[in-house]
């Protein structure tokens, strides 16, 4: 929501800006310090005011041209259609099937930025993610279906200590246990 209001002041702002959503926004317009908005919140069209204190000018060897930067390339990876699950980034328009197995294989980036000699440096990986298309729903009806007295263990077995992911949001879970 935040983004929003933010969005609604570009003329002021200028069209080169990065907010963190929290917070800490940096412009390439250097703004008048004690500087105030409003915005209209579309919920219930409440006015929200902005506040805007001029903190300190970076310099480029300032430490937090690190976070600014690691904060631009998430951004940068989302605007590539890059899903971020966990701490890393995959592409939803790379994944390579395996129907012998049932698997997919994920590709994805794993991205930072830090301090090496007194220099920023960027460090880009490639991560993959073996992901088992078979859902947990349908282990359970296997295991029931197949009547063995003992599939509550079998599910168990099966399950416990491995990671689910939901389809609607990409979220992942930690199985504990089966009740």
């Amino acid at each position: 929501m935040r983004h929003v209001f933010i969005r609604d002041h570009r003329e002021t702002l200028g069209d080169c800006f990065l907010f963190d959503g929290m917070s800490d926004l940096k412009t390439l317009k250097k703004l008048d310090n004690g500087l105030e908005m409003f915005s209209v919140r579309n919920t219930d069209n409440a006015t929200i005011r902005l506040k805007f204190k001029f903190v300190t000018e970076l310099a480029p060897s300032h430490p937090e041209l690190q976070r600014l930067f690691n904060t631009q390339m998430r951004r940068n990876l989302r605007h590539m259609k890059y899903q971020l699950l966990g701490r890393y980034y995959f592409d939803q328009n790379a994944i390579s099937e395996i129907p012998q197995y049932n698997l997919q294989i994920w590709q994805g980036v794993v991205t930072s930025i830090r301090t090496q000699e007194e220099k920023l440096m960027m460090s880009v990986d490639t991560v993959h993610k073996v992901v088992r298309k078979e859902t947990a729903l349908q282990i359970i009806s296997n295991s029931v279906r197949s009547q063995d007295p003992a599939y509550k263990a079998n599910v168990a077995r099966e399950l416990v200590g491995c990671v689910v992911m939901t389809n609607y949001n990409n979220r992942t879970y930690s199985v504990q246990d089966i009740d």
